[in-house]
């Protein structure tokens, strides 16, 4: 996985650094490309302080424009965002995502390579939804929910908070907090005596 630093983004975003021109097309090239990216939270901010601090820059970059940049960097080019879907600070879209019409994707989550998020559906804070997952309209994922490869939840059930649909789950009523499910139907894993 490819993990631009700091310095890299700077160059890639403010013209007036030595070899702008480079950076700028290693970075449209890395975000168009087939390879997998990330970006640290960490980072943008770092570079959203740096490129907007009039004391490092004569002409510090407005931060409308900087926000812009960041904001950029967190959806892949080749995903299918519905414009009136809210995407939380943090929040990364791989390759192939499709996020349908009034969805809520809280922050810091990841939407892997290839999930789909049917219409209004509310995914909250933390979580991570594994490629391939299909969640029907009106879901919730609560906060820190992690649903593995190709797992599929039905329809406005809601997966509670820090529960885990396993690789291939198919989750067809609502799953209770700090629970792990798995199989079709989805079923809990009992805990080991």
């Amino acid at each position: 996985m490819i993990l631009p630093d700091v310095n890299v983004l700077i160059y890639a975003f403010r013209s007036d650094t030595d070899r702008h021109a480079d950076y700028k097309a290693w970075l449209e090239d890395t975000v168009s490309g087939q390879a997998a990216y990330g970006i640290s939270p960490q980072v943008l901010g770092s570079v959203m302080r740096i490129c907007t601090h009039p004391r490092i820059f004569v002409r510090p970059s407005p931060l409308e424009h900087t926000l812009e940049f960041c904001r950029a960097l967190l959806g892949h080019p080749n995903a299918t965002v519905h414009p009136s879907v809210s995407l939380g600070a943090g929040t990364v879209v791989f390759a192939g995502v499709v996020i349908q019409p009034d969805a809520t994707i809280g922050a810091h989550s990841i939407l892997n390579t290839a999930a789909t998020v049917d219409h209004d559906c509310i995914v909250g804070d933390f979580v991570h939804v594994g490629p391939g997952v299909h969640l029907c309209g009106g879901v919730t994922l609560d906060e820190g929910a992690l649903l593995g490869v190709g797992a599929n939840v039905a329809p406005n059930v809601e997966i509670g908070p820090w529960s885990t649909a396993g690789a291939g789950a198919v989750c067809v009523v609502d799953v209770p907090r700090d629970t792990t499910v798995v199989g079709v139907p989805a079923r809990p894993v009992e805990a080991d005596a």
